[in-house]
Formats: C-alpha cells, sequence, structure tokens
C-alpha cells in the first residue's frame, strides 16, 4: 500500500497512479484528504502569522505605550498608566480607543472627525463600541443597564443622537450580566472576581503579546484546517454528482466510490495551491479551488478514461 506522501508527489507530478488510486476506499482517500487539509492549514498558520505578528505588534505596542494594561478594581477596569487623564489611542490603522476618567466627562466631539472606522469609549465602569458607517454611528453599549443595552445595542446614531446617547449614560449604572439577563452591579461582581483570585485581576499588554499571537495563530490555523476540509469535500461531493449524473453515456457505468475517490485525489493540487493564495490574501479559497480543480480533473479524466465508443 503506498504511502500518503508517495500518493501526494505522484498525483501533484502527473496521472499516471490515478488508475491505482481509484481502487482505494472512501475512508482512505478522505483520510489522505484529512492529513493534505491539516498540512496546507499548518502551511497557512505559518504564513499568516508573519502578517498577524506585525500586527499584533503594532496593536499591543500602542495600547501599552497608551494604557500599560488594566486593572480590575470596583472602582472599574483601570489603566495603569495616566489613568487621570483623558488620551486617545490610535491602536491601528482602522481602531481608536478614547478614554475618559470619568463617564460624565465623556465627550464625543473627536468622533465626528474621526479618519477611524471603528472604536470604543472608555471609561473605568462604562464602555461603549462604535462603528461608523458614513455620517452615522452604530454603538454596542457595554457595562450598561438592560434597558441601555436594549435600546441602544447596535442601533444607528447621527451625531446629535449620539451626543444625547452620551450624556444618558452618564447618569446610568455600570452593571454585568451573568447568564442572560440576570445583571449585577460591576462593583460587587469586581468585588466577588477578586475575593476569588485573591488579588486584584491585572493585565499587562507587554507581558501577553507573545500568548496572544499564539492564540490567533491557533485560531486561524482551526479555522483554516476547517473551511479548507469542509470546502474540499463539497465540491469533490458536487462534482461527483454532477459527473455521474450528465456523463453516463461518455465515460460509462461509474459507481459513486469510483467518482467520488477520483475526485478527492484530483483535488490535491488544487488544495496546494488555493491554500497558499488564500494565505496571501489574494483571492478566496473556493475561487482558486474550483478552477485549479476542474482544469485538472479534465486531464485527469482524458488521460485514464477511454470514451465508449472511440477506438
Amino acid at each position: 500500500m503506498k504511502t500518503f506522501f508517495t500518493i501526494l508527489k505522484s498525483v501533484c507530478m502527473g496521472t499516471r497512479l490515478f488508475p491505482y488510486l481509484v481502487g482505494n476506499s472512501i475512508r482512505i482517500a478522505v483520510f489522505h484528504l484529512f492529513m493534505l487539509c491539516l498540512i496546507s492549514a499548518c502551511a497557512v498558520g505559518l504564513l499568516q502569522s508573519f502578517v498577524i505578528k506585525d500586527q499584533i505588534s503594532q496593536s499591543f505596542g500602542a495600547l501599552s505605550e497608551g494604557f500599560g494594561g488594566f486593572t480590575i478594581s470596583e472602582q472599574g477596569i483601570i489603566p495603569l498608566k495616566n489613568n487621570t487623564q483623558p488620551k486617545s489611542v490610535a491602536v491601528n490603522d482602522g481602531l481608536r480607543i478614547d478614554y475618559f476618567p470619568d463617564r460624565t466627562s465623556i465627550k464625543v466631539d473627536k468622533l465626528k472627525r474621526t479618519l477611524k472606522s471603528r472604536g470604543v469609549v472608555y471609561s473605568p465602569d462604562f464602555i461603549f463600541m462604535w462603528e461608523k458607517k458614513d455620517k452615522l454611528f452604530q454603538v454596542l453599549p457595554l457595562l450598561s443597564s438592560l434597558k441601555v443595552m436594549e435600546d441602544y445595542n447596535e442601533k444607528t446614531l447621527g451625531y446629535d443622537e449620539l451626543a444625547s446617547f452620551v450624556k444618558l449614560v452618564a447618569e446610568d449604572s455600570a452593571v454585568v450580566y451573568i447568564f442572560g439577563n440576570n445583571e449585577q452591579s460591576y462593583a460587587d461582581f469586581a468585588l466577588q472576581l477578586n475575593e476569588a483570585l485573591g488579588k486584584e485581576l491585572s493585565f499587562n499588554f507587554s507581558e501577553y503579546e507573545i500568548s496572544i499571537l499564539v492564540l490567533v495563530v491557533i485560531v486561524a490555523f482551526v479555522a483554516s484546517f476547517i473551511g479548507i476540509f469542509v470546502i474540499s469535500i463539497f465540491y469533490c461531493l458536487l462534482f461527483t454528482a454532477l459527473f455521474l449524473t450528465f456523463n453516463k453515456r461518455t465515460f460509462g457505468d461509474l459507481s459513486f466510490k469510483t467518482m467520488f475517490v477520483l475526485c478527492i485525489y484530483t483535488a490535491f493540487p488544487a488544495v496546494i495551491i488555493a491554500a497558499l493564495v488564500t494565505a496571501y490574501g489574494l483571492i478566496d479559497y473556493s475561487t482558486v479551488f474550483v478552477v485549479v480543480f476542474l482544469i485538472y480533473f479534465f486531464n485527469v479524466l482524458k488521460s485514464i478514461f477511454k470514451p465508449l465508443g472511440e477506438d
């Protein structure tokens, strides 16, 4: 029995081995595809890690310089650096964080002129996220009462309405939600959390940059693997069904098993090329996969099958 790497090398170099491969069971063929998708996802994760590393370094550098980190206390989520002064931090090209030491001092006049597309307005006991769409703002309030959450969650506001919203939340209470709509005051929640930990919970950006990078790369790898494997299986099933439906008269009475196994091994070059192209964010995986698959698929058919009636 030929090994996976022998099959991979042969399939990518030509069609000579395909008459032998169609004799493999579906289970073995799917396992080989699984292995290829796993290796491809590792390659995607490795290539993307270089881009991700730069992005995380930029973002964590800005956060570390602006805030240092955060401490969760009964008074709120407090920056480690200069927590008594308002500040604006550009985290990356599209995100900014505006900090105010007291929710009553929150001002949104800068948001009207900002070139950033989204951001966070933050005071120790209140946070809301915003996204700018044309001249409107979509807001997502956090650490807020249930009424504010329900009234303003992802609501689109004009600038004047945004100013009214900020005035409203200045009089609101800081609340966290435990198990659905069961709300608890933020101060009580922070007190219980820190008592359980035996100390105030703190987060220093400079200490966790590597950990976050590893976590993001792992998530990217898992997401890539699932996407590559599911899309590849889907198109193999699709082309198997289409071929068996419309080409029986041309190539004879092929079984589902033979055609599906053939499609799986034909997909090998498509998986590799599509994964590498996707890693650089040039074109989506499905488009590249279908194009490469079809080109190789018809080449395989011509080389290993003799149409009926042809001498």
